[in-house]
């Protein structure tokens, strides 16, 4: 076999306005034009940019099966000055590991790359090559049976071309069994506060209000147990009407409460707070400061304090000092989405099954600004509310909140390290965006 490098194109892409988690899973084969070995590709890409490639094959030698692993790395080509073409979308796929087969077998790490159309706005598949590294040649490729895959279509002898029957993928969507809900009382509180009305960043929190009011009420339907939502918006935004659904929140021992704030945020760098104080202004004359402001960490003091089973406290603002305007965030592409759904046994786990706990998280580091935009809310949002229901799915088992959270500050990190934020003390000049989530648990 040839080691190679190809460049191929899957798909239509578009941008997206969902506020689902959406998952893409792929398959199509390839030759090459000289080699008789057909190709055979599962392809999995998450909306947070995250995803995994295999690739099977029969071995000229034996006949033996040889898959695959590699990671996905997406990004946008590069102009030759440097400048980053949002026309062309790329993915790389890197660090190959064989995960059946021959450990001699040698294996180049693919590259693939979508075009958008100006008329359609949509990415359309551009022409394919393969690139030869030892000539340094680009050579035709035939590609064939591509296709978006769907939960009915993976069948075991699909899925047994790409992974073993002990791998997670294969066992989360064929061999789990659903265990029994612990207690069968449990209710999920969801108390969400968001400045929809906002000029700056009030649709910024529509979108963040309505996908975490979605993936909430999902999870109580998924686990069967009720939900109970609590919303504090439009003209009813007011430190007041907080400080009184902190109050009468009732939970008991067998209960969730979530807590979601979106909207302004700031620091006061003259103490030791690491975790932001949330701008509940109601009105335009009234100034920011203690008089309508909470401090995170209060908030979760109080709601840990009332001893529900787990305990979910999130912001999504900024935690910078006060006036500092808050990052636009750039869309992100999207791939069209396959219908896998969650995993029972996933869910129970981190909601229902891990005994007493809590966490807190923020958007972004002390002295540090959140991003968001129009389309997909605040990107910390974004990437927390698409981590979580991601490893709900069939691609994970063992799922804890540490993973999940980890993994969306992790992507909220790299996602805003791409782009350029203006300097606070000079506008017109410009740097490396920062935006580190902070977390912690218990």
């Amino acid at each position: 076999m040839k080691i190679r490098t190809l460049i191929i194109i899957l798909v239509v892409l578009g941008i997206s306005n969902s506020i689902k988690a959406q998952t893409s899973l792929y398959e199509f084969d390839y030759r090459f034009v000289n080699d008789t070995t057909e190709y055979k590709v599962f392809l999995v890409r998450n909306e947070d940019a995250t995803g995994f490639l295999r690739v099977s094959f029969l071995n000229h030698a034996d006949r033996s099966r040889t898959i695959i692993d590699m990671n996905l790395f997406e990004h946008f080509d590069d102009h030759a000055n440097g400048i980053p073409d949002t026309t062309i979308l790329c993915f790389e796929c890197r660090d190959p590991k064989i995960i059946l087969g021959h450990a001699d077998t040698k294996f180049e790490a693919d590259f693939f790359r979508f075009r958008k159309n100006d008329k359609s706005g949509m990415f359309e598949p551009m022409e394919v090559d393969l690139f030869d590294p030892k000539t340094r040649k680009g050579v035709r490729a035939n590609v064939t049976e591509m296709q978006l895959l769907d939960q009915k279509d993976l069948t075991k002898e699909l899925v047994r071309q790409y992974f073993l029957e002990n791998e997670d993928f294969f066992v989360n969507l064929f061999k789990t069994t659903t265990r029994h809900v612990t207690d069968d009382n449990a209710r999920l509180f969801l108390l969400l506060v968001a400045n929809t009305r906002d000029a700056s960043i009030g649709k910024t929190c529509i979108v963040d209000k309505e996908a975490i009011t979605d993936t909430y009420k999902a999870v109580a339907e998924f686990l069967e147990i009720p939900f109970v939502p609590k919303e504090i918006s439009d003209t009813a935004f007011s430190k007041k009407n907080v400080e009184t659904a902190l109050n009468e929140l009732k939970p008991g021992s067998n209960d969730i409460v979530v807590f979601y704030y979106t909207g302004h945020g700031f620091c006061d760098t003259t103490d030791n707070r690491l975790f932001p104080y949330l701008d509940l202004r109601d009105k335009k004359f009234q100034r920011p400061g203690p008089d309508f402001s909470l401090n995170m960490e209060d908030i979760y003091k109080i709601i840990r304090a009332k001893g529900a089973h787990l305990n979910l406290v999130f912001s999504d603002c900024c935690n910078s000092p006060i006036g500092t305007a808050p990052v636009h965030a750039d869309k992100v592409p999207s791939t069209r989405v396959s219908s896998l759904g969650w995993v029972k046994n996933n869910a129970q786990t981190i909601f229902l099954e891990s005994g007493q706990f809590s966490l807190l998280m923020t958007a972004a580091s002390k002295k540090e600004e959140s991003s968001g935009n129009d389309n997909e809310g605040g990107i910390f949002t974004f990437n927390l509310r698409e981590t979580m229901e991601k490893f709900l799915g069939p691609q994970h088992t063992n799922i804890s909140w540490d993973q999940i959270l980890g993994t969306a500050q992790s992507q909220t990190i790299k996602r805003i390290s791409r782009g350029l934020c203006p300097v606070a003390e000079d506008p017109t000049k410009f740097q490396d965006c920062k935006q580190r989530p902070l977390f912690k648990l218990n």
